[in-house]
């Protein structure tokens, strides 16, 4: 949550932003395609983070909202950490548009924090970024477009880009420029590679109900079954193409198996309910 705290002595505002998991691709990745974030991985028992902490938050309040301080709490928050493959800390990322662009790890001369975040001024580039997505938020997709064209290579032109496609009924296209927008892929890339995969997933369905014999069908069912999450179908339905097909095209169907084995947990109650009847489908 935002917090802000009135110093009524000297009638200036400090922001502070307590960031969980839940709320950090909204308040950070979002925010920091208007504003940088800096965010402060810390913990309450580090002893450096308590000496860094207040020098960032004092900074924060001098920049009067140029940027906005996040704080993260490691112990609670461990999925961040192994995001952002923290092994230290104190550990402060800067976010820019989405993306880390600078960072630094344990304390540091407050001269020395000053200079990191005089990097974190404006370019014309995140200036496009900050107008494209306030178009966004206006649903002024005519301006947004004609903003993106500057920056084509961009992860965020290429996700508008590929939500073009997809209303366009180009799938194919959406597909390859949202692979080629890359990790991490954030709200609006999982929302369109969700659409892509429930699509794919009718067309498998479609052309499986049309040759329920063919092998190949069958196989991209059950991939489009995972895509979408349904991996007890899917692992059916490979299970089914290994005891009628055995050895299709140099074992795809249990080697694929194997793949949703490792995506679900090689040793999670499912991956071992499935791999014990691949085992008896296999030696029987």
């Amino acid at each position: 949550m935002i917090i802000l705290a009135q110093n009524g002595a000297a009638g200036r505002c400090r922001m502070k932003v307590d960031v969980s998991e839940s709320e950090f691709d909204a308040m950070v990745l979002e925010k920091s395609r208007s504003v940088p974030v800096v965010v402060d991985f810390w913990a309450p028992w580090c002893g450096p983070c308590r000496v860094l902490g207040p020098v960032l938050e004092r900074l924060a309040e001098e920049a009067k909202g140029s940027w906005i301080l996040a704080k993260v709490d490691t112990d609670q928050n461990q999925g961040l950490a192994r995001r952002y493959r923290i092994q230290g800390i104190p550990a402060v990322k800067a976010f820019w548009g989405g993306e880390v662009v600078a960072e630094f790890v344990g304390v540091q001369p407050e001269a020395q924090i000053r200079r990191f975040l005089e990097k974190l001024r404006p370019d014309p580039s995140v200036q496009l970024l900050r107008e494209a997505h306030e178009a966004l938020q206006r649903a002024d997709r005519h301006q947004a477009a004609q903003l993106y064209t500057q920056l084509p290579d961009h992860p965020d032109a290429l996700l508008f880009a590929a939500e073009e496609a997809l209303e366009k009924g180009e799938r194919e296209e959406a597909a390859t420029l949202l692979n080629r927008a890359g990790p991490p892929p954030g709200r609006r890339a999982a929302r369109l590679l969700l659409a892509l995969s429930a699509l794919e997933l009718a067309t498998a369905t479609e052309n499986h109900a049309r040759e329920p014999d063919d092998p190949r069908a069958a196989f991209e069912l059950a991939v489009a079954k995972a895509a979408t999450g349904k991996y007890e179908e899917a692992l059916e339905q490979l299970l089914g193409l290994v005891r009628q097909h055995r050895g299709w095209e140099g074992d795809r169907a249990r080697k694929t198996m194997l793949q949703i084995f490792d995506i679900v947990g090689i040793r999670s109650p499912l991956a071992d309910v499935w791999r014990s009847r691949l085992a008896t489908e296999l030696y029987k």
